[in-house]
């Protein structure tokens, strides 16, 4: 009976709300009107000198108990020898399993029982120690972040772990046909010199041979507070945060050796596109990587390049996502970025497609890289404004995202303000400025990577370059482990 009931009350309720006794229009016939977007401005840091010649950047956001903090360290795997790739990433990874009088169990009691969140990354220019904490739990938190950075352990059994772990990455991460088109696309780009074309988390040989005082004689060497940066978002005080790090950091000295890296330009290609093909025996589908000159930091046709790429594949209804996955059904997506930073700039496309549409696909891929070159249209320009002004404000609306971007600005050596200064760049690039911008990437000057089954794609591949480029491309083939194969 209850059923019943409740079954009619329903219908009534979904059959008759909104809709006028003796029916007629709906009462919201009409469409709400959208109204001019609200007025939006990326925060700028407030900067103040920190101990030991450090520097603080800090953003109020005071509306919850909650604090971020990140100190950035200088260096990274910028800093491994040639022979040692991979010694910055673990030596920083070990630093969580123990520090000051906390074994590495003891460590993680320790956050836990105060919550507090506390992670370190590695990238090519430098490492990132990630604090995120309630306000009342900042002294406590910084305390834990001072005996990582100062008083690291390195004990012998928390690093054999460690070692066990990052090998078993390494192999799992070869059976991963996107993250080795990835590295390999950087390795061809940069040259396998260049600390930019290694890989950050090293090699299974190289990370094998690694000990604890090699791993705390890298970070020694990096941990130093001269051209370091605390970026503290949240509700924290200037004057509270500045006394707390004085308390925990105030014994911290010393200033880098040795210069930090030129990061000059990579070596350009010339004579037509490179293609590199690995091995992928079995695989049911083919990646595709393409990467073609861009605009490097500070250029100036960086802001109206960066446009032009989202209109390229930088949404989902963007050109390539369009074509490629809605017209043909080739794949599920494909993207194009800009990777714009001081030294180089590059636009990487990327996309997964069906192992018997490999030919065809790269065939359009290539063909839409051309068509770009004549620019994009005042419609593709608006909606890549509007999708650059969203997606700032969707990543600037979190306290942690805040802290987290603010920290890219400081690896790339840009001022606090830069977020509100490249924003209102963007906003005001001319259709004809994107249209000059297009000509930048190149597809003589591409560096092509496709990681498949070469026994049932190779040849379309090398056609497909080949007809695309109007000559054949310098070819390069790897097996499955990397190593060049000869035919």
């Amino acid at each position: 009976m209850k059923t019943t009931q409740l079954t009619l009350i329903t219908a009534t309720v979904l059959l008759g709300a909104g809709c006028p006794k003796g029916g007629g229009a709906p009462l919201a016939a009409a469409p709400p009107t959208i109204g001019a977007p609200a007025d939006f401005s990326p925060p700028v840091a407030e900067q103040s000198a920190g101990p030991g010649g450090s520097a603080v950047w800090l953003v109020a956001k005071p509306e919850l108990p909650l604090v971020s903090v990140r100190l950035v360290i200088p260096g990274g795997s910028s800093t491994d020898p040639a022979a040692q790739p991979g010694l910055a990433s673990m030596a920083d990874a070990a630093l969580l399993l123990g520090a000051g009088d906390r074994d590495a169990a003891a460590f993680a009691e320790a956050m836990a029982l105060h919550a507090v969140n506390l992670d370190v990354s590695t990238g090519k220019r430098g490492t990132v120690l990630a604090v995120d904490c309630k306000a009342d739990q900042l002294d406590f938190a910084l305390g834990l972040m001072a005996d990582v950075v100062l008083r690291p352990r390195f004990d012998s059994a928390a690093v054999e772990i460690l070692r066990d772990e990052r090998k078993a990455e390494l192999t799992q991460a070869a059976d991963e046909p996107r993250l080795v088109a990835a590295l390999v696309a950087d390795q061809v780009w940069f040259g396998a010199e260049d600390p930019r074309g290694r890989r950050t988390e090293g090699t299974v040989p190289v990370v094998s041979a690694l000990r604890g005082e090699e791993l705390r004689a890298s970070w020694t060497a990096r941990a130093l507070p001269t051209g370091a940066t605390f970026v503290v978002v949240g509700a924290a005080d200037p004057a509270v945060v500045g006394a707390k790090l004085g308390a925990h950091f105030g014994a911290w000295a010393g200033a880098p050796s040795a210069a930090a890296p030129s990061w000059s330009p990579p070596p350009a290609v010339v004579g037509g596109p490179r293609l590199t093909l690995v091995d992928n025996p079995g695989a049911s589908q083919t990646v595709l990587r393409v990467v073609l000159p861009g605009w490097p930091q500070a250029d100036a046709d960086q802001a109206a390049g960066e446009l032009g790429v989202i209109a390229l594949g930088g949404t989902f209804t963007s050109r390539l996502n369009r074509l490629l996955r809605e017209e043909k059904g080739y794949t599920y997506g494909a993207r194009a970025a800009a990777d714009s930073s001081p030294g180089s700039g590059r636009v990487i496309i990327s996309t997964n497609v069906f192992l018997d549409k490999t030919g065809p696909a790269l065939t359009d891929l290539l063909g839409e890289v051309k068509r770009f070159g004549a620019g994009i249209d005042a419609a593709e320009l608006e909606k890549a404004k509007g999708s650059v002004r969203t997606d700032q404000i969707e990543v600037l609306g979190a306290r942690s995202s805040i802290a987290d971007t603010l920290v890219g600005l400081v690896l790339t050596g840009r001022g606090p303000g830069a977020l509100r200064e490249e924003l209102s760049a963007r906003l005001a690039v001319t259709e004809a400025a994107a249209d000059a911008s297009a000509a930048r990437p190149r597809l003589d000057a591409a560096q092509i990577v496709v990681v498949g089954d070469l026994s049932k794609v190779e040849a379309e591949v090398v056609k497909a370059v080949t007809e695309a480029a109007g000559a054949a491309p310098t070819l390069t083939r790897l097996d499955a482990a990397g190593q060049p194969v000869q035919r």
